[in-house]
């Protein structure tokens, strides 16, 4: 028989409340941990986005990734709470996981819902891509974030993949309407020194605009 059964169960039915779940998150104890994945793998709808940020709060009191620790079980709660309201709490919890290089397998997941997910957590999130060939798919749909901002820094982060795999994404956003997208395209091209840019660029030093004309025009010098 299990003797620790009884005051397992007290616990298990203690947190079974909102404000307690709370408590335990502000508390960050590390100890708590499991109890609270152990209340998400019950699948309690009520309880998930209460669990979840409890979990990440004290993952982020003791500096531990709870994501690669346990994403079998945290991720899908998360992702569903991305999806609901946005959360400024939430959405500094979630980007205090990510600058603590989570897995390939995570930021995928978590790009998957990307068009949920507030511009300053994709920012986080692009930055931690760092040339990971299985996410330039994913880097390649923030550049056409219609946020300036998350498609600017995916355009930057085409920088640290190989010029085989960021050449035909620069050539086509070179092509593009939009004045930011082409500016960070043609920064992006000369930080690599892209070759098969440089006929993109002659076209561009002749554009409308001057911006683009001037920036087009240094950058052909610089290549």
């Amino acid at each position: 028989r299990d003797l620790h059964y009884p005051l397992r169960r007290q616990r298990q039915m203690c947190i079974r409340d909102s404000s307690v779940i709370d408590a335990l998150g502000n508390i960050g104890s590390r100890n708590t941990i499991q109890s609270l994945i152990d209340l998400l793998r019950e699948a309690n709808p009520m309880l998930a986005e209460p669990a979840c940020r409890a979990i990440l709060k004290i993952g982020e009191r003791n500096k531990i990734n709870v994501f690669n620790d346990y994403a079998d079980v945290l991720l899908t709660p998360v992702l569903e709470s991305i999806a609901g309201e946005s959360n400024a709490e939430y959405s500094d919890l979630l980007a205090f996981q990510i600058n603590l290089n989570p897995s390939r397998a995570v930021l995928k997941s978590l790009f998957s819902k990307s068009e949920h997910i507030p511009s300053a957590l994709l920012v986080t999130m692009i930055n931690q891509v760092k040339g990971e060939a299985s996410l330039l798919k994913e880097i390649q749909l923030a550049t056409e974030n219609p946020d300036d901002w998350v498609s600017y820094t995916a355009i930057e982060a085409l920088s640290d993949f190989s010029p085989d795999e960021a050449a035909p994404i620069l050539l086509q956003l070179l092509d593009k309407e939009r004045e930011t997208t082409v500016i960070a395209a043609i920064k992006t091209s000369v930080k690599m020194k892209l070759d098969a840019a440089k006929p993109k660029l002659e076209s561009l030093s002749k554009a409308d605009s001057e911006d683009i004309k001037a920036l087009a025009t240094d950058a052909l010098k610089l290549m």
